[in-house]
């Protein structure tokens, strides 16, 4: 073969070898994003190692064929050192290349790294080629390769991450390594012509070398062929790959439409993290845009209280486990709760391992449930515990069912009553009563009765029975019953009426008036006694209310009965006034009237204490009025002077108290007798009470002495007072014919403070009372402190002389 000829073929042949790298090496990159390929370094390793294998035989071929007619050695080290850089060049790129769509500084990375590695495999490839001669470097031809590698590099590249999705990118994957084999060519050769060597041997074609590129060639086609291979047969399955996904899409899109239209909500997520929900999911997540649920995490909708749960389902079902159906409790992104029923199964979703959801919402029939169960306990605590015996029987009578009340109310056991039906345990004679409400009852009827039961003692049991249809599809299939045991009812009853009668006679024959008032005061009964008492007939009384009745305090007696209506029994005396216009005095006992718990007016008894009242006053008269003079006597003083010092402590005010001594009044006794005395008395007492003012009270003291007691005043007033009644004493009294002078001692006390009593004052006034006697008589002295002190040295001497006369 002519020695031009066959580096025609070699260079060819060296071009194909880079296309044909470039391709192997593209395709299983483009592999690499496949999902189901496991182990993406590997490939990763495994396309640089076919690229870089390709660009170094490349070089190689390309060498041998340039010096095909000058012998070349080769440094092992150099040589290893540009494979290894193109291997390593090559796995950046190729690993920046394995995502799906990088950005363009990713596929500016890359062609970069590719072609440095083309570049750094031609140059340091070169350096190992042991070539005689010496080497000379034009730059126009190295700059141009420079140029070559990057800019072919970069534009293979971005071809190839343009088309590497599209199914029918084959061709222009072609294309992307038709341009990256050129590039690597066309860096080649124009890189051998930056370099030449100037005293080159131009001899005879040597085919040592040649001979040599042909071994090497034969080699490289080996391993390309191999590697083309296995590259038809991952295409072979990826085209099968392809066809298979072609369906699962298809199927996908089956499922689509049928999930769209499926009344139950169906979501589907992997990884936990949610790829698609339907149309019935958005409703029961009150959404409308699919897109705001997609890519959330599944976990987000479930309740706190079931995360370990479903987290477990979740590991299950990746695993590819079946797990029963499953109740949860979900929560929508607005807060609103939903139950639901969980199936779940493993399915692959857009190529993807995924677990499909079918949500069944369950809310509704979670609570009928739970309403169901409440009415089901609610029935069976009413009937359990129901206090009264509750049964039900078959169209015959026959009893199925009964609680423990009606058990304890026959006394048999449940066991005996199952066994019989309602005729056994009912009183014979009221047996036809009985059956005829029971038949009423299967005709949708209900009845309610009284009747005797017998219990199993044989005592008789007064019942209160109802009886009522049970009704299951519209048809009547049974009867309830409901036996109440009104055996206390009935002795209340006989109470009851025992005790009207009771009350009806003390109301009625009661010898006090007793009415009844409502909650207005207007009567509502009254018994003949009241008729009496007011002289008003009963029918008069019934319906006006007690004010016409009351003489005098009508606001008093309004205030007690408001306080009977409010509950509280109240006893008070009154005067009221009779219909012939008579006035009475009565005493009156009112207490609140109760129905049902509730206040609903007034109970009186009223008795007349008129004639007691009077005989009160008469013996009241006795016990402290002087039965001579008729003024009040000493007991009524002492109980006077109490209210007087309480009430002039209250208002901060003085009283004087002035003892009145005759003087010489035995004289008149022992002239006159002593009924000519009492007669004196009583004339001089007159006098002395008609010298009194509105504050100023009087009583006999006892013999001739009488006390006066003056509210609200002062020394000089009490002093006033006193010269008053002297003067009026003045004039003599006529009695029995004779002629009779009086004079008067009179001994005034100034109450001082609140510490004044009254025998204190009594005393003060008695000192007083005979310092003016031992001054005359028929004169004033006001107590005072100098007066006290003669008075008690007096005291203590007369003591002293009565002890030293004793001794």
């Amino acid at each position: 073969m002519p020695l031009e000829f066959a580096r025609l073929v070699f260079m060819a042949f060296s071009v194909m070898t880079a296309i044909a790298a470039s391709y192997i090496a593209l395709l299983l990159i483009g592999r690499i994003a496949d999902r189901s390929r496991t182990h993406p370094l590997w490939w990763v390793i495994g396309s640089s190692l076919v690229f870089g294998t390709g660009i170094f035989s490349m070089h190689f071929i390309g060498i041998l064929t340039y010096h095909s007619a000058s012998p070349v050695q080769y440094d092992p080290i150099l040589l290893c050192i540009s494979l290894l850089g193109a291997f390593n060049a090559a796995f950046p790129a190729f690993y920046v290349l394995r995502t799906t769509n990088p950005p363009k500084r990713h596929l500016y990375f890359s062609g970069f790294f590719i072609g440095f590695g083309v570049l750094f495999m031609h140059y340091t490839g070169n350096a190992a080629a042991q070539v005689p001669g010496n080497a000379q470097f034009a730059l126009m031809p190295f700059l141009l390769s420079i140029a070559i590698a990057f800019s072919f590099s970069i534009a293979a590249l971005r071809i190839f991450s343009r088309t590497r999705k599209q199914p029918e990118s084959s061709a222009r994957k072609l294309l992307s390594a038709i341009v990256l084999g050129v590039m690597i060519s066309g860096a080649h050769y124009t890189g051998m012509q930056a370099v030449s060597y100037s005293t080159a041997s131009a001899g005879p074609a040597s085919f040592t070398n040649m001979g040599l590129a042909f071994v090497v060639s034969a080699l490289i086609v080996l391993l390309l062929a191999i590697a083309g291979y296995l590259a038809y047969l991952d295409r072979k399955q990826l085209i099968n790959e392809k066809l298979y996904l072609s369906k699962i899409r298809e199927s996908e899109r089956r499922f689509r439409r049928l999930a769209e239209i499926s009344p139950e909500a169906i979501a589907i997520h992997s990884d936990g993290k949610l790829l698609y929900v339907n149309k019935a999911c958005l409703e029961m997540f009150g959404e409308t845009d699919a897109d705001k649920l997609i890519g959330t995490a599944v976990l987000d909708y479930v309740h706190p209280n079931y995360h370990d749960i479903a987290k477990s389902r979740i590991a299950s079902m990746n695993q590819g486990l079946s797990t029963p159906p499953a109740e949860q409790l979900w929560v929508t992104p607005k807060g609103i709760s939903h139950e639901v029923e969980l199936t779940g199964m493993s399915i692959e979703f857009e190529g993807t391992s995924a677990v499909q959801l079918l949500i069944r919402d369950i809310t509704v029939q979670k609570q009928i449930e739970r309403e169901l169960e409440l009415n089901r306990q609610r029935y069976e605590s009413l009937f359990e515990n129901n206090p009264d015996g509750i049964f039900s029987m078959d169209l015959s009578g026959r009893l199925i069912d009964v609680n423990d009340s009606l058990v304890h109310l026959l006394g048999y056991s449940r066991k005996e009553l199952l066994e019989e039906s309602f005729h056994a345990f009912a009183d014979h004679h009221q047996l036809e009563i009985a059956e005829e409400k029971f038949q009423m009852a299967l005709n949708g009827i209900i009845q309610n009765y009284e009747t005797v039961g017998i219990h199993k003692s044989g005592r008789r049991v007064s019942l209160r029975i109802t009886n009522m249809p049970i009704v299951t599809d519209g048809q009547v299939t049974g009867v309830y019953g409901i036996a109440k045991d009104i055996s206390a009812e009935k002795g209340a009853l006989a109470m009851l009426a025992e005790s009207e009668e009771k009350y009806r006679s003390l109301f009625d024959y009661n010898l006090d008036a007793v009415f009844e008032m409502d909650k207005d005061g207007r009567f509502v009964n009254a018994n003949s006694m009241t008729e009496e008492l007011s002289d008003y007939t009963r029918e008069e009384l019934i319906g006006i209310d007690f004010t016409p009745l009351i003489a005098e305090n009508l606001e008093r007696v309004q205030s007690f009965f408001t306080s009977a209506v409010s509950g509280e029994a109240v006893n008070f005396e009154q005067r009221i006034k009779r219909k012939d216009g008579n006035i009475i005095e009565v005493d009156i006992n009112a207490v609140p009237k109760r129905r049902n718990g509730e206040i609903d007016g007034v109970f009186a008894i009223v008795r007349d204490i008129t004639e007691k009242k009077a005989s009160e006053q008469k013996i009241n008269n006795l016990a402290f009025t002087d039965q001579l003079t008729e003024l009040p006597n000493r007991h009524w003083f002492y109980q006077n002077i109490r209210d007087v010092l309480s009430r002039t402590e209250e208002h901060q005010q003085k009283i004087a108290v002035l003892l009145v001594d005759f003087d010489d009044f035995k004289n008149v006794n022992d002239l006159l007798g002593h009924f000519g005395g009492d007669q004196f008395l009583k004339i001089v007492a007159n006098r002395i009470h008609s010298c009194l003012g509105p504050w100023d009270t009087i009583s006999r003291f006892g013999g001739d002495e009488f006390i006066i007691v003056s509210e609200n005043t002062t020394e000089a007033k009490a002093h006033a007072l006193a010269e008053t009644i002297l003067d009026v004493m003045r004039e003599p009294v006529q009695l029995l014919g004779q002629e009779f002078s009086v004079t008067l001692s009179i001994g005034i006390a100034i109450q001082t403070g609140c510490e004044s009593d009254g025998e204190e004052l009594i005393k003060e006034a008695d000192f007083a009372m005979y310092s003016a006697k031992e001054n005359g008589k028929n004169n004033v002295q006001v107590f005072t402190r100098e007066l006290n002190s003669q008075m008690t040295r007096k005291t203590q001497l007369e003591q002293a002389l009565k002890k030293a006369l004793d001794e």
